[in-house]
């Protein structure tokens, strides 16, 4: 199993996430690839795309990650999520280095790129 370490990542972005909530981690750091799935942004944590894939150097263009969004699910509607953020400084929460595809959904097309709701 990934220790979500540098050298035992995990292999999506969610678990790299729910593992630095664990671990009370600040950031995780994403190398270069595709992710097809539905993030959730949470107090306290930065995500950071555009790594080599050994971790070493971070270049956003040359190491480009994508988040292919899913078709809306309850409690996550967006390919990248902010549902009920409060109570962090301002940049406590981070989304830096991604470029972000939503899922377009059956007629009507409807396109959820990033979905924010704040109570």
């Amino acid at each position: 199993m990934a220790s979500g370490h540098f050298g035992s990542p995990k292999q999506t972005i969610r678990a790299g996430i729910a593992a630095a909530v664990q671990e009370r981690r600040r950031d995780v750091y994403v190398a270069t690839g595709v992710s097809q799935e539905a993030i959730e942004l949470v107090v306290g944590v930065g995500v950071y795309g555009g790594y080599s894939s050994d971790f070493r150097v971070r270049n956003r263009l040359l190491y480009e990650v994508a988040i292919l969004g899913l078709a809306p699910q309850p409690g996550l509607p967006g390919a990248v999520n902010v549902i009920g953020l409060q109570g962090g400084e301002a940049g406590t929460a981070m989304l830096d280095g991604f470029t972000v595809f939503g899922c377009t959904t059956p007629p009507p097309r409807r396109v959820q790129l990033c979905y924010l709701h704040t109570m």
